[in-house]
């Protein structure tokens, strides 16, 4: 069983049960990142994409870890991390603009072509 489903309106990748355990971050990366360099690849010319994957503070280190882990190894071609002051983890804010209990960084598309 897929473990995630593709949602066509919002052009997310959601898990089938439950929320995405902190383990299967790195999966999910990878696999937004393969998909990000394949779209870019077949319309080279087209606007970038971004991907924000949201998470508990709770793993603010993990998380952090693991990203600089990825980016040590390599990601797929054209991708990488929306990096802001030397930050790549960032807090959630609510409609009222203040911070929520989660946390959230951005795989992106490279600007260079």
């Amino acid at each position: 069983m897929n473990p995630y489903i593709f949602n066509p309106d919002g052009g997310e990748l959601i898990p089938s049960i439950g929320n995405t355990e902190i383990g299967q971050i790195p999966f999910l990366i990878m696999k937004i990142a393969d998909v990000f360099s394949k779209l870019r690849e077949i319309r080279p010319n087209d606007r970038e994409f971004v991907y924000c994957i949201q998470f508990s503070p709770n793993y603010k280190d993990t998380v952090e870890c693991m990203l600089l882990d990825m980016l040590r190894k390599g990601l797929p071609m054209g991708t990488t991390f929306y990096e802001c002051d030397g930050r790549r983890i960032f807090e959630m804010r609510g409609a009222t603009g203040g911070i929520v209990h989660s946390m959230a960084f951005y795989l992106i598309t490279k600007g260079d072509r």
